[in-house]
């Protein structure tokens, strides 16, 4: 977005001047080009100050490559990919091109799905190369790559339907020219050379291969590609669909992809040559033999050239045939493989390629030359793939594929028992197999957990000494393989718990180390039954410091995070907290902690609960972090069960200023915190509620508890626990993503609150929700400044009248001032779509005063800009207000959005 479509208001003026003093003599720094790729793009006034700057530099001009780093990206801002809309955008071009729609708004809009764009990543995230300390080029600071939406089938979008040529040639030059911007955009950056770099997002094949042309099973090779590849799969569908309406036309578009001479426009030329209307056999002859060998031979490449070659073969004139199989027979150059390899393998592999080619020819139709024909008869034999290949594909890149592989139960095992089936289950799970199809492993274990066979196991683990500590691997699949039985089933449920119980005591601490991962699954799946069993404490003990140890086990070094997150690379994942073994551990004991009513002190009573409590305090690292979190989660219980040891051991760690801390507060945003624990960490929780290194996530949750307090503060006209001003500010200081989050919270109170209630009478209407609760939060807690208004602020907003229902007037002179146009896609938006108990939402606007707001919320929230979006629905909404108020029929806001309903 150019800087003079960044438009600011006075009352932004003195946050652009600041904004700019910040960031002037600091454009040179790698921070602050980090800072700016986070960047929405609702953050406008940031991104003004930055390119007024560049526009403006002062004194302080900017050296390179920073200069050309910044501008691209000023690119990549002023043409973003919207992923979240493409499905929609797809959707309404089928649909108007069903219609009949050919204008030029659709091929804008056809193109907007597939047309690359640039997409800037600092260098060193996501996977990409690090940056270079002494940056010479922009390739040194930031890694620019190719993006777009996703490929289209064209026979899916209606292309084939399509009879009017002037609209196939207008669409095929719309897309031609968003392939050059791709092609260019990759050009400026890294010149030349990049073009055969994945930067450009890679591309299997230059057409759109459908169902019926791919292996079963198998997806478009560029299905889950993005960069250039939608653009010229669809470039290549609209020339193809000219060439049965205008072959004049074709031809000339043909033409000028011969003249580019890029690597996609010949790719695109030798897809299209495949029909022989296109182009006379001569000219694809005399093209092919003038290739060099890298378009000749990489199939990987270039495969649209050797699937050309195989189909056009039998068409060309016998010298040229003798040609291009002569060259054949010379093999791909040696100078394709590095001199370090064997030069065995490397002259079978250039005779592999050569065979493959001649037998893509014949799969083709071809008749091979004789000193072809002879030459192949006489190679074959040594490579038997080839010789059964019936695709003309063979050896092009395709999409990935998972193979499904099947585990068989080895039924050798059925006829064994205690010992002996342990010992041969122990020996095949030890044996590592290549064959993929034969591995005594992978039969052993799916014997293991087939059926009831777990209880076999535990039969034959009972005739074994020391509760079968010589079989750790048996173990380490019994442990995974064995659960509960229904209810219902005989012996009691509880029976074979006690069994594997009595088993783990006995069993000695080295194989249930190495085992470890798999017992504590067994404990998990079991915690349930566990607390009705005697004695499952001691085993608990036993096992737990064998967990934590487990835990606390260096892990493999993984790639770094993304720079915001570096420094948490020592902190567990939400994986991690309930997948470890300490996390299944303290599973276990949450699910024997009892229920408590105020007074009951579960920890004085109960000494093993206690001490199984102590011993998980006591861990420290990873465990011990992980014992704090998935204790955390459940603050209020502790505080009811013993609220001195919560408030030091739980809420304590909340309040330092450390990694783990922001760890810790992950567990806090599990879920909405009742009024006992907001007054103790309501505060806290509104410092973290803005702290950028928490997780998006988290701190919408932390929100949310915050917005909820102060509703439902109101609604029981009481105090909140943490302050309204301080609510407030909290709200003002958080980044747009998380306000919406925090406004469209809103609405889901009114909707959700006291759902619960066992009485439909208990429950209160919206109505009154609203005008107890919401309308005094809205004017009093949430900040009134017009410069917070944005559109994600305005699309929360919007939906919040018709939840009310009867207020629905209301509601809308309360929020009109936070409202501004977004882009809404349909009455959805706005709480009106569909019906309600068999009654459309729509009817709801039945008086005078709500059609004349839902006018106004119509016209604040949809643009007068060209291009603006407009709701599918919009026209039944102007009925019902017509229908309603037929005065309001002549408002010049009425007649502004019926002519942008009627826009196609």
């Amino acid at each position: 977005m150019s800087r003079s479509f960044i438009v600011v208001g006075e009352h932004e003026l003195s946050a652009l001047t600041a904004a700019r003093g910040f960031l002037n003599g600091r454009l040179a720094q790698r921070e602050t080009i980090e800072w700016a790729l986070k960047l929405g793009a609702g953050a406008r006034i940031q991104r003004r100050a930055i390119l007024d700057l560049l526009e403006y530099p002062g004194d302080q001009k900017l050296a390179e490559p920073w200069l050309t780093t910044w501008r691209l990206i000023e690119e990549s801002w002023e043409n973003p990919l919207t992923t979240s809309e493409h499905s929609v955008d797809d959707l309404r071009a089928k649909m108007r091109l069903k219609q009949g729609d050919r204008s030029g708004t659709l091929i804008t809009a056809i193109t907007e799905c597939v047309a690359p764009k640039l997409k800037i990543t600092l260098r060193g995230v996501g996977g990409t190369p690090s940056a270079r300390k002494r940056p010479k080029v922009p390739d040194d600071l930031v890694f620019a790559s190719l993006t777009s939406g996703k490929c289209l089938d064209p026979n899916e979008l209606g292309l084939n339907g399509i009879t009017e040529a002037p609209f196939l040639i207008a669409l095929a030059l719309a897309l031609d020219n968003a392939v050059d911007y791709g092609l260019d955009a990759v050009r400026r950056v890294g010149g030349e050379a990049w073009l055969q770099n994945w930067r450009l997002g890679e591309l299997h094949r230059a057409y759109f291969v459908s169902a019926s042309d791919r292996p079963p099973g198998c997806d478009e090779p560029d299905a889950f590609r993005d960069g250039i590849a939608p653009s010229v799969k669809l470039l290549h569908a609209a020339a193809a669909r000219l060439v049965d309406l205008d072959m004049a036309a074709a031809t000339r578009i043909l033409q000028v992809w011969r003249l580019k001479a890029s690597p996609i426009h010949l790719r695109l030329w030798a897809a299209l040559s495949r029909n022989p209307r296109v182009m006379a056999d001569e000219e694809v002859a005399a093209w092919l033999l003038s290739l060099d060998d890298r378009q000749f031979w990489n199939v990987h490449a270039f495969p649209e050239i050797a699937e050309l070659r195989a189909r056009r073969f039998h068409e060309f004139s016998q010298p040229v045939q003798n040609k291009l199989v002569a060259r054949i027979l010379k093999r791909p150059p040696r100078s394709y493989w590095s001199s370090k390899e064997d030069a065995g393998r490397v002259e079978e592999a250039r005779t592999y390629g050569a065979i493959r080619e001649l037998r893509r020819i014949e799969v083709a139709g071809g008749t091979l030359p004789t000193r072809g024909a002879v030459w192949l008869q006489s190679q074959i034999d040594r490579f038997p793939d080839l010789d059964g290949m019936t695709r003309i594909d063979e050896g092009f890149p395709d999409a990935p594929r998972v193979r499904s592989r099947r585990h068989t139960p080895n039924q050798q095992f059925d006829n064994l028992s205690g010992l002996e089936r342990l010992e041969e289950l122990e020996s095949a799970l030890g044996i590592v197999s290549r064959d993929w199809d034969d591995d005594p492993c992978d039969g052993a274990g799916a014997w293991i957990r087939d059926g009831g066979n777990a209880s076999l196991i535990l039969s034959d683990l009972e005739c074994a000494e020391d509760g079968g500590g010589a079989f750790p691997r048996v173990w380490k699949i019994f442990g995974w393989a064995h659960s509960p039985k229904p209810a219902g089933d005989q012996p009691g449920p509880t029976d074979e718990g006690v069994r594997v119980l009595a088993l783990l005591e006995k069993l000695p601490s080295e194989t249930a180390c190495n085992s470890i991962d798999a017992i504590c699954s067994w404990m998990w799946s079991w915690e349930r039954l566990l607390p009705s069993i005697d004695g499952w404490t001691a085993v608990w003990q036993k096992l737990w410091p064998l967990a934590v140890e487990a835990t606390n086990r260096p892990r493999e070094k993984v790639p770094p995070r993304p720079s915001s997150e570096t420094d948490r690379n020592d902190v567990p994942d939400r994986g991690e907290v309930l997948n470890s073994t300490v996390g299944k551990l303290v599973g276990v004991f949450l699910e024997a902690c009892p229920t408590v009513h105020p007074g009951d002190h579960p920890f004085e009573t109960d000494g093993e609960l206690r001490h199984m409590r102590d011993a998980m305090m006591g861990a420290t690292g990873q465990a011990g972090l992980i014992v704090r979190h998935r204790l955390i989660e459940h603050l209020g219980y502790f505080l009811l069960a013993d609220p001195e040891w919560a408030e030091t051991l739980l809420v304590g760690p909340l309040s330092e200023d450390s990694v783990e801390a922001q760890f810790l507060w992950d567990a806090v945003a599990r879920k909405v915190r009742s009024v006992e624990e907001l007054a103790l960490i309501g505060d806290r929780m509104a410092d973290h509620a803005t702290n950028p290194r928490i997780s998006r996530e988290v701190r919408e949750v932390l929100v949310l508890n915050l917005v909820v307090e102060c509703l439902y503060a109101y609604w029981d006209k009481r105090e909140p626990k943490v302050g309204r001003a301080r609510v407030q500010q909290t709200i003002r200081l958080l980044d747009d993503e998380v306000r919406g989050y925090a406004a469209d919270s809103v609405t889901r109170f009114i909707r959700d609150a006291f759902a619960s209630k066992d009485s439909e009478k208990e429950r209160p209407s919206p109505e009154e929700l609203f005008r107890l609760a919401v309308r005094p939060f809205l004017q009093e807690v949430w900040p009134q400044e017009r410069s917070l208004a944005t559109p994600g602020i305005s699309k929360a907003f919007a939906d919040l009248p018709a939840a009310v229902r009867g207020a629905f007037a209301e509601a809308v002179d309360v929020v009109e001032r936070f409202l501004i146009p977004f882009k809404c896609w349909s009455m959805h938006d706005y709480g009106l779509y569909g019906d309600d108990d068999g009654e459309a939402k729509l009817a709801m606007i039945d008086d005078q005063q709500k059609a004349e707001a839902f006018l106004r919320l119509l016209d604040l929230t949809i643009g007068r800009a060209e291009g603006s979006v407009i709701p599918h629905e919009l026209g039944k909404a102007l009925d019902q207000i017509e229908t309603t108020a037929p005065s309001l029929a002549r408002d010049p806001r009425f007649q502004r959005l019926a002519t942008a309903a009627r826009r196609p």
